[in-house]
C-alpha cells in the first residue's frame, strides 16, 4: 500500500491575503524612502531660499519675502530639484536670469573680493588708530602735570574762579538789595 503524503496547501484566499500583505509591507518601505528624500530636498530648497535675494524686497532673502515672485522662485527651486539638479546649477540659472546681485552672499572672486578684504582692514585699521590715539592721549595728560607751563594755566583758572565767585556774590548782593526795597 502506498501511503501518499499530502502537502498543505494554501488556498487562493490565503495566497493572495499574504501577497497583500507582503505588497503593503514594500509599499510602505518605499514610501519612506520617498518621504525621507522629499524631507532632504525640502531642507536644501530652503538652504537654496536663503541663498538668494528676493529681486523686488529690498534687503529680504527668498525664505524672509512673502511676494509672489519669491513664492514662483521658490517653486522654481524644489522643480528643479526634483529634476536632480544640484544647489550650483540652481544658483547659476538665476544668477543668468538676474545677474550677480540675486545673491546673497556675493561671490569671492573678481572685484567682489573687495567686499570681503576692505571691511576687516578697516576695522583692524580704526583699532589700531583708536589705540593709538588712547596711547597718546594718556602720555599727554601725565606730561602736562609736569609741565611748568601749566603754572600759568592754575593762574588763569584762579582769576576764572574769582570772577565766578564776584557775579555770584553780585547776584546774592542784588537779591539782598531787593528784598530790602520791597520790605520797606
Amino acid at each position: 500500500m502506498s501511503q501518499v503524503i499530502n502537502k498543505p496547501t494554501l488556498k487562493l484566499p490565503y495566497r493572495m491575503l499574504f501577497y497583500f500583505v507582503v505588497l503593503v509591507i514594500v509599499a510602505g518601505c518605499n514610501n519612506q524612502q520617498s518621504a525621507k528624500n522629499i524631507e532632504d530636498l525640502n531642507i536644501l530648497a530652503q538652504d537654496i531660499d536663503s541663498k538668494l535675494m528676493c529681486p523686488v524686497c529690498p534687503s529680504e532673502t527668498l525664505d524672509q519675502s512673502q511676494t509672489l515672485i519669491a513664492k514662483q522662485m521658490r517653486g522654481i527651486i524644489r522643480e528643479k530639484l526634483n529634476q536632480g539638479e544640484n544647489t550650483e546649477d540652481i544658483l547659476d540659472y538665476f544668477v543668468d536670469r538676474y545677474g550677480v546681485q540675486i545673491l546673497a552672499e556675493p561671490p569671492k572672486s573678481g572685484s567682489y573680493l573687495l567686499i570681503w578684504i576692505v571691511p576687516p582692514i578697516g576695522l583692524v585699521l580704526g583699532s589700531v588708530v583708536l589705540v593709538v590715539t588712547i596711547v597718546s592721549m594718556r602720555k599727554k595728560s601725565f606730561q602736562d602735570f609736569n609741565d611748568p607751563a601749566s603754572d600759568n594755566m592754575d593762574k588763569y583758572l584762579l582769576k576764572v574762579d574769582e570772577f565766578i565767585n564776584k557775579s555770584i556774590n553780585k547776584s546774592q548782593i542784588t537779591d539782598q538789595q531787593a528784598d530790602e526795597r520791597t520790605t520797606n
